[in-house]
């Protein structure tokens, strides 16, 4: 090899289960499933096509292509499963595990915006980790073999213009209906365990999957004793003849939770120096475990995130300035908010940051202001809550080797949503409608519940992830 080229090198963490995959072309490290995998190669080397590739998987994704031309890494549109990778001493180092970058490189700078952030929201934001050396793929990005980062999708509405409302229910319709038949014909035979709330998105996926034959299913509901989505769960699963496996968390509140050996191997396993773990999730599967309810051939659905792509994050209320530093100001009171004493103090940095990164991105002129507004406040949460918070509650299964799916997040699902004008959107009102119709068995006539966050231990939670991975 000449003098100064750039190595490439791969750091596999065989805890996470990715899959490797020789060819005649290079090696494939991959978790999730990927459609024509025998195509990365010839795509590879083709930015146009590859991003076309790319757009067209259906399913969860990550994976990391080493050939002799360089690496290809890429994350779907939600960064299922993250990866991460370092430039140090002139060569680039990925792995799917930021603590494994850590150890192998002996890093230990911190990147004081990425620790802020984390502290702050609970994630890091952009491709920040907590180290200063370490990035991560954003959701919709990939690293090709010009050694930089590019985009394939992002989250940006794109209203088709004269749609009727009847014309767009019944696209919904189809596009649920597609949706769960190939996930039904996955599945097979499995036995299939839905976290049921008392809210919509996950009741929708329930019903859908007991339309078309889905049998062999138990619904669990977690939470504190008798709380109001544990018995809208009740209620739901009384109607359709479903097990509800109820699932008290007191002990969720307990000291000695975090001197657990279990605890702290998830707490390394989930936070990958970006984001912190959920531990409302941990105890319920854990509990399922420890009664023998499931094992490691189970199957995991949930409804997450339909409660956002359906239209329910948009602002409700807002004054009529669709300015940046309005959208700015909306999100940073609700995301930014674990410690309300580091507002003031951050309130210009991170307002810059936020500008920074919005200015980055490439939005389509809207008929209407506020519908341009609308489009940054689902772009951000997109890149940043939902990929970065919220899945990575899938975490929790995988560090109890379980599979799950996420059919609301299914690629052509995101990709109807996005076509929607926003008027069908706020308020999630198309979506209700086609609920109201659909109303399987008559689920959807009882009430959704209104969740009880637990913010004191979410509160928490970066602080002691920090102290116990002992960065």
């Amino acid at each position: 090899m000449k003098k100064g080229t750039i190595k490439f090198n791969i750091f596999i963490d065989k805890k996470y289960n990715w899959k490797k995959i020789e060819t005649n072309s290079g090696t494939i490290y991959l978790a999730g499933e990927l459609e024509e995998l025998q195509k990365i190669n010839s795509f590879s080397n083709n930015e146009i096509k590859f991003k076309s590739f790319l757009n067209k998987q259906r399913n969860h994704f990550s994976f990391i292509f080493k050939s002799k031309y360089g690496i290809t890494a890429a994350v779907d549109p939600i960064r299922s499963f993250p990866i991460f990778y370092s430039f140090n001493k002139g060569n680039y180092f990925f792995s799917n595990s930021a603590d494994t970058l850590r150890k192998k490189l002996k890093l230990h700078v911190f990147d004081q915006l990425g620790l802020k952030e984390y502290v702050m929201l609970g994630y890091t934001l952009s491709n920040r980790t907590l180290l200063n050396e370490i990035k991560q793929i954003p959701a919709g990005q990939f690293f090709n073999n010009k050694k930089r980062l590019n985009t394939y999708f992002s989250y940006i509405g794109k209203p088709q213009k004269k749609l009727k409302r009847s014309s767009a229910i019944n696209l919904l319709d189809d596009q649920l209906n597609n949706v769960f038949k190939r996930l039904v014909k996955k599945i097979k035979e499995k036995k299939v365990f839905i976290p049921l709330s008392g809210g919509l998105d996950s009741r929708l996926v329930l019903a859908k999957l007991l339309e078309f034959g889905c049998k062999n299913i138990s619904c669990f509901s977690y939470g504190l004793k008798n709380n109001f989505e544990t018995k809208t769960a009740r209620k739901v699963c009384k109607v359709l003849k479903i097990d509800l496996l109820e699932l008290t968390a007191e002990k969720l509140n307990s000291q000695d939770l975090f001197q657990q050996k279990k605890t702290m191997d998830y707490i390394n396993f989930a936070n990958n120096l970006s984001s912190s773990p959920s531990f409302i999730d941990f105890y319920a599967i854990q509990s399922l475990f420890k009664k023998n309810l499931s094992d490691k051939n189970s199957v995991l659905i949930n409804g997450q995130s339909g409660d956002f792509i359906t239209g329910d994050h948009i602002p409700k209320e807002y004054t009529g300035d669709y300015s940046i530093n309005e959208l700015f100001k909306i999100i940073f009171q609700k995301h930014y908010s674990l410690w309300s004493k580091m507002k003031n103090k951050n309130l210009d940095l991170m307002s810059q940051q936020f500008n920074k990164e919005i200015d980055k991105v490439n939005f389509p002129d809207y008929e209407k202001k506020k519908y341009a507004f609308f489009s940054r406040h689902e772009y951000w949460e997109w890149v940043e809550r939902q990929t970065k918070w919220v899945v990575n509650g899938q975490r929790v299964y995988d560090f109890f080797n379980l599979k799950w799916y996420l059919p609301l997040w299914e690629k052509t699902f995101i990709d109807y949503w996005q076509r929607m004008p926003y008027e069908y959107k706020v308020n999630q009102n198309l979506y209700r409608e086609y609920l109201k119709k659909y109303n399987y068995k008559g689920i959807f006539d009882i009430p959704k519940a209104i969740p009880n966050p637990w913010t004191g231990i979410r509160k928490l939670l970066p602080i002691i992830v920090m102290i116990r991975t002992k960065i």
